[in-house]
Formats: C-alpha cells, sequence, structure tokens
C-alpha cells in the first residue's frame, strides 16, 4: 500500500470517527433537551427548589456538552472529506483541548471525587441539623434520604431526622448508602472517561497526520 493510499485510508477512518461522533452529540444534544423540557419522576419527587434547579442545569450541561461534540464532529468530517487545512487544524485545536479537559476531570475524579465529596456532603448533614425544620437545607437532606433511601449520616445519629421511617429501626445510614453508590458506580464513570479521552487522542493524531499529509501534497 502506497503513501497516497494510506493517506486516503486515515482520511475515511477520520471521517466515519467524526461522523460517529456527531451522531453521538446530537443523541446527546437531543437527551439534554428532552430532560430541560419534560418533567420526569425523579423531579416530581423533590419538593424543593433548589434541587430542581440543579436538576434543570445539569440538564444545560448534557446540552452544552452535546453542541461542542456535535460541532467537533461536524468540523472534523468537512475538514476530513473535502481535505481543508484550516477546519483540520480547528478540529485538532478544539479536540486537543478536549482531550486535556477530560484527561484532567479523569484524574481529578480518581484522586479526589470520593473522599471530598463524601465530605462535603458529611458537613452539609452537620450544619443541616441545627437549622430550622422548614428551613431549605433541612428540605434537602430530607428529600436526598427519601431518594437513597437512607436514614442519617450515620447510623448515631440522634435524633434521627424528620424525614426517616418512626417504625423503621434498620434504616441504612446516608454515609454507607453514599459508600455502596460511590462504589458501584466509581470504575464504570472511570473506565467511560479514559475511553472517551483515548478515543480523542485517537482523533488529535489522526488530523494532525491528514493535515500534514494534505500540506505536503500542497
Amino acid at each position: 500500500m502506497g503513501l497516497g493510499d494510506c493517506i486516503k485510508c486515515v482520511k475515511y477512518l477520520l471521517f466515519v470517527f467524526n461522523l460517529i461522533f456527531c451522531l453521538v452529540g446530537l443523541a446527546i444534544l437531543a437527551l439534554g433537551i428532552l430532560l430541560y423540557v419534560y418533567p420526569f419522576q425523579l423531579k416530581d419527587a423533590l419538593d424543593v427548589d433548589i434541587l430542581r434547579s440543579f436538576l434543570q442545569v445539569s440538564a444545560i450541561v448534557v446540552i452544552v456538552i452535546g453542541s461542542i461534540i456535535t460541532v467537533l464532529g461536524f468540523l472534523g468530517c468537512c475538514g476530513a472529506i473535502f481535505e481543508n487545512r484550516v477546519l483540520l487544524v480547528l478540529f485538532f485545536i478544539l479536540l486537543l483541548l478536549v482531550f486535556l479537559c477530560v484527561l484532567a476531570i479523569g484524574i481529578a475524579f480518581a484522586v479526589y471525587s470520593d473522599k471530598y465529596q463524601k465530605d462535603a456532603v458529611e458537613n452539609f448533614f452537620a450544619d443541616a441539623r441545627d437549622k430550622p425544620a422548614n428551613s431549605t437545607e433541612r428540605k434537602i437532606i430530607d428529600d436526598y434520604q427519601k431518594l437513597w433511601a437512607c436514614c442519617g449520616w450515620k447510623d448515631d445519629d440522634s435524633p434521627p431526622p424528620s424525614s426517616c421511617p418512626v417504625s423503621n429501626t434498620s434504616s441504612v445510614s446516608c454515609s454507607q448508602r453514599h459508600d455502596e453508590t460511590i462504589g458501584r458506580y466509581r470504575v464504570p464513570t472511570l473506565v467511560a472517561i479514559f475511553i472517551t479521552a483515548a478515543i480523542s487522542l485517537l482523533g488529535v493524531i489522526f488530523s494532525m497526520v491528514l493535515c500534514c499529509a494534505i500540506t505536503d501534497l500542497a
């Protein structure tokens, strides 16, 4: 296989890669719009406005991520199929930034997510105990316990929070539930993050190879 055939192979691989990238971005964008526009069961189950706002903000973040992925995929497709150096360089720079961001997020999640997140939730529980029963903080704690089917941050919390079932003396503490949830999703989340980083790096390499080949031919 000659050099020209190798470059054509890279060109069409990059095009297919970005076409899939673009379709995934559109799917994420559609999901974000659905989460933002239509009410869903979890949102109806929560009474606190701040949690509803958090869910809406999360939907907006999903929309932004989907939009970025779609634009990146479109740039990559056009740059590859039309052999446009400007679009390929722009795609290379943006995808490199995405790769660095995803890598940083993965490292931060691996190092800090467990301890610091748990400390933050524990401190919030401790602070909320001193608040009035009708305060926003106490309502957030009640919703948190209903959502995760737990009671108090620790087993020895006394008196138990108002949202704990009075008849249930064997409720799981929210600290234990937190550890179970983090343990269940930690490894899959890290795998997904680093697979995304690896795919982004592959796109960076392909775009640079194709851009350099186009430059040499010109």
